[in-house]
């Protein structure tokens, strides 16, 4: 399957294209995107947004991100950390409408070798529907080696009441570094764990 880089494709486009590539793990998809594009400025190198229901609460969830930077355009440091400091900018906001939250994390870890800075941030969120998109998008991703374009990550969120006995959805989440060193010119598999053996129709991804 094709998939043109130079134009949004459509969520069934994306859903195509985890099928025929056989990705049990769709946050894997958010990685293998990212090898594919850059961007025209260079200070945002990805992030996951994870969420769960807030029990007896309607519409209401946690939200947990984790973004990272160029250090050199968000900067962080031991101080910043110790000090409970925040780093990043930007909105997370309910698709199709302005019901956003502020998407700054805690600083968590940096590196300023390979110039990264990394955290995550936990909140509470009402949305207006049971079944929505929450999603991040701007248009700094940094430049790797091939293509072109803004970042666009969003985390799909379905509240709908089960059967009797079933718990509602939960977004899938992974612990994986923020940053993962592949030698050039090598072959190399990189093992994303996750907790939930079924994703769909709760996943993140990427969208170039």
């Amino acid at each position: 399957m094709a998939v043109s880089m130079n134009r949004r494709p459509s969520d069934e486009t994306y859903v195509q294209l985890v099928n025929e590539m056989g990705i049990e793990n769709p946050l894997i998809l958010l990685w293998l995107l990212c090898g594919l594009c850059t961007v025209v400025a260079n200070h945002f190198r990805g992030g996951m947004i994870t969420w769960a229901p807030v029990y007896n609460q309607p519409n209401q969830i946690t939200v947990t991100w984790r973004f990272s930077w160029n250090i050199d355009v968000v900067p962080c440091s031991q101080t910043t950390i110790n000090n409970n400091g925040l780093i990043g900018s930007g909105k997370i906001c309910q698709m199709d409408t302005s019901n956003c939250f502020v998407a700054s994390t805690y600083c968590n870890d940096f590196d300023v070798v390979d110039k990264w800075s990394g955290g995550s941030f936990t909140t509470t969120f009402t949305a207006t529907s049971t079944s929505f998109v929450l999603r991040f998008a701007g248009g700094a991703w940094i430049a790797l080696s091939n293509g072109g374009g803004s970042w666009d990550l969003r985390s799909y969120v379905d509240l709908t009441p089960r059967p009797v006995g079933r718990p509602i959805n939960t977004s899938p989440t992974a612990t994986i570094s923020p940053v993962v060193k592949v030698p050039p010119g090598t072959t190399n598999t990189i093992a994303i764990p996750s907790k939930h053996t079924s994703l769909l129709p709760n996943w993140v991804l990427m969208v170039v």
